[in-house]
């Protein structure tokens, strides 16, 4: 395991494509959100209690980072994700990994839902990229 497990944030990536090393430039933030929508059971006989089964399992992932509009063909800038995502090609693939064995990390395939640009007058522009899960996150280990 890591040193006392605690994890650095820089261990999150999202890279472009599934078997990429492409990883998103630039970044400053990441985040991934994990939910389960439980489906209902009740019936005439619960007693008027309701319960549940297990139901539909979803992940989203989330990406802040500094705008570059430079190097074009590398995969990793602003310019060339924009492109990808209006032409409807873009998959992204999150890691939260260390080098350490034995270290869990996550993976899985994601599809953009959304690109912004933020650009403050006299400050670093940034963008957000938003995506939904295209599968199953797995659970690996280094």
């Amino acid at each position: 395991m890591s040193t006392i497990g605690i994890v650095n944030g820089t261990a999150f990536g999202l890279y472009l494509g599934f078997s990429s090393n492409d990883l998103l430039g630039y970044a400053t933030s990441c985040s991934i959100s994990i939910s389960h929508s439980p489906r209902k059971t009740t019936t005439s006989t619960s007693g008027g209690w309701q319960s549940r089964m297990v139901g539909d399992r979803d992940w989203e992932v989330s990406c802040d980072g500094l705008v570059s509009m430079e190097l074009a063909g590398d995969k990793r800038n602003f310019a060339e994700i924009f492109q990808n995502y209006i032409q409807n090609r873009i998959t992204v693939q999150i890691r939260f990994k260390t080098s350490v064995t034995g270290d869990y990390y996550y993976q899985g395939m994601a599809i953009v839902t959304g690109l912004t640009l933020d650009a403050p007058n006299e400050e670093s522009t940034t963008y957000s990229i938003s995506c939904v899960a295209a599968g199953p996150l797995e659970q690996l280990t280094v």
